[in-house]
């Protein structure tokens, strides 16, 4: 082998292994950045449907505390809507306002001035289906709740809807 000929060869070799861990580097760091980004979605995903499954059972729990209290079972539960609701005394928050939940020592609430706001904005829109004949009397009430957010710059939305029936 001739010394004088293989003197640029090893600056060659180094820039061509340097380029091709480079390029791997870059595909790692690619494939990290993706899998945060699809983190973070799954994570405001499962927070949302936990929202929305909460909302059906704050209007469970109206429902049960009325049947407890031995009043009409629908009462304080209106066919007008949608509402803000959250877990307290009451439930009923008032008409849907697009205010954000704020996230205050672990719960979920939409407490003046308390909290860190979080992107979900949740509505139960409540609808009294009568199948009887009887105007005043119905049967059953179908509860919808909409959690709603933004995701990188896209809207997204998780439904739960559940139907009560006046059983008991």
């Amino acid at each position: 082998m001739n010394i004088k000929n293989s003197k640029g060869q090893t600056i060659v070799e180094a820039m061509v292994s340097m380029s091709i861990a480079l390029v791997g580097l870059l595909g790692v760091l690619s494939l990290t950045s993706r899998s945060m980004a699809f983190n973070n979605d799954m994570s405001q995903k499962f927070v949302s449907s936990y929202l929305a499954a909460e909302g059906i059972e704050i209007v469970k729990n109206l429902i049960d505390t009325n049947i407890v209290r031995s009043i009409n079972w629908d009462s304080g539960i209106n066919n007008v809507g949608p509402y803000e609701y959250e877990v307290d005394t009451s439930g009923i928050r008032g008409q849907f306002l697009s205010t954000n939940l704020k996230l205050n020592n672990g719960k979920y609430e939409y407490s003046i001035g308390v909290g860190t706001i979080t992107p979900y904005m949740r509505k139960v829109i409540i609808t009294k289906i009568n199948t009887d004949s009887k105007p005043a009397d119905y049967e059953e009430i179908k509860v919808e709740s909409v959690v709603l957010w933004k995701s990188r710059g896209s809207d997204m939305t998780v439904n739960v809807i559940d139907v009560f029936k006046r059983w008991r």
